[in-house]
C-alpha cells in the first residue's frame, strides 16, 4: 500500500499515522507559544502533515532559559560544585 494513494483520513482510520500536536514545555508545563502561531511537522518520505509545533520566538527561548537557569543554580549537587572540562583535561600532562 502506498501512503500517497491514501487521503489523511483513511491513513487516521487504518492507524497509519496518528496525529501529533507539540506545545513547549517550559519550566514543567506545556505552554503554547506566546505568538500563538504553529509550524506544521512534514513526513519527508510521504510528504504529508504528521503533526504541528509551536512556532516560538525569542520571548519564548528567554523564558525557557530562564527557567532553567533557576532550576541549575538550586538543583543540589556537590559541596565543592561541578568540575569544568578544564579542571578535568588539566590531570592529564601536557
Amino acid at each position: 500500500m502506498n501512503p500517497k494513494d491514501l487521503s489523511q483520513q483513511e491513513l487516521a482510520r487504518i492507524g497509519f499515522l496518528s496525529w501529533r500536536s507539540f506545545e513547549n514545555f517550559i519550566d514543567g508545563e506545556f505552554h503554547e507559544s506566546r505568538s500563538g502561531k504553529r509550524i506544521d511537522v512534514v513526513d519527508p518520505a510521504s510528504e504529508m502533515i504528521v503533526a504541528d509545533t509551536p512556532d516560538s520566538d525569542q520571548s519564548d527561548v528567554d523564558a525557557a532559559v530562564a527557567a532553567g537557569a533557576g532550576h541549575w543554580r538550586t538543583r543540589p549537587g556537590p559541596a565543592c560544585g561541578r568540575p569544568t572540562a578544564s579542571a578535568r583535561c588539566s590531570a592529564f600532562p601536557s
